[in-house]
């Protein structure tokens, strides 16, 4: 479609491709990113999302009686594994917070992106829920080689809602983003992007992003 570009792919760290995106390091980052103000600030963001993260909570079982969505557990507790500030899993919580004043989730900052202990914590009734992406959770806990699949009895997972991706180009990456923009557009309107989603995902996730 665009034989002028050459695509190398080099896998890395969520806080390398964010700095070396912004520092002109990378042309482009693709890492299920999500908009926020601040990321904004930094990067190009194109006219069209890429994909999008169903994006909710894990929590035990044995409490699915009393947590049925994101306010219900706030009103339970609302004891979250921490997130980091510069995850935009954070953001979501602060709106969810701001829009729901009588139904608070305590958003406690982490250093680190990812806590690879967040599940057995919750277990452990360190906290009762952790914000967890739905294909991580699948993958995690439902799949019979997740690595937590033992414990696919005792969690329990609701939806909250699907947030657009994004790739974050350089800012000075301005054409490689609109050609970007122009091949996403072809791929809808031939339905290549739906057989994609169908095959990778199970389903066009993109349906669920709110209008």
């Amino acid at each position: 479609m665009y034989p002028q570009y050459k695509i190398e792919f080099v896998p890395t760290s969520d806080d390398d491709l964010l700095i070396g995106v912004q520092t002109g390091k990378y042309a482009v980052g693709i890492k299920g990113a999500w908009s926020t103000d601040e990321r904004r600030t930094k990067y190009l963001f194109p006219q069209n999302y890429l994909g999008a993260s169903v994006i909710g909570l894990t929590f035990r079982t044995e409490d699915s009686d009393k947590i049925h969505d994101l306010e219900s557990f706030a009103k339970y507790s609302g004891k979250l594994v921490p997130i980091s500030p510069q995850s935009a899993q954070y953001s979501i919580i602060t709106d969810f917070n701001n829009a729901h004043p009588d139904a608070q989730i305590k958003l406690i900052p982490s250093d680190v992106f990812n806590i690879p202990e967040s599940y057995t914590w919750v277990l452990e009734k360190r906290y009762d829920g952790f914000f967890d992406l739905q294909v991580a959770y699948k993958r995690n806990v439902l799949a019979e080689d997740g690595a937590y699949h033992q414990f696919a009895d005792k969690l329990s997972y609701v939806v909250y809602k699907a947030i657009p991706t994004w790739p974050l180009f350089n800012k000075n990456e301005t054409e490689l983003a609109v050609d970007y923009d122009k091949a996403v557009t072809i791929i809808h309107e031939n339905g290549k992007y739906t057989e994609l989603a169908n095959k990778y995902f199970g389903e066009d996730v993109s349906k669920y992003v709110q209008k």
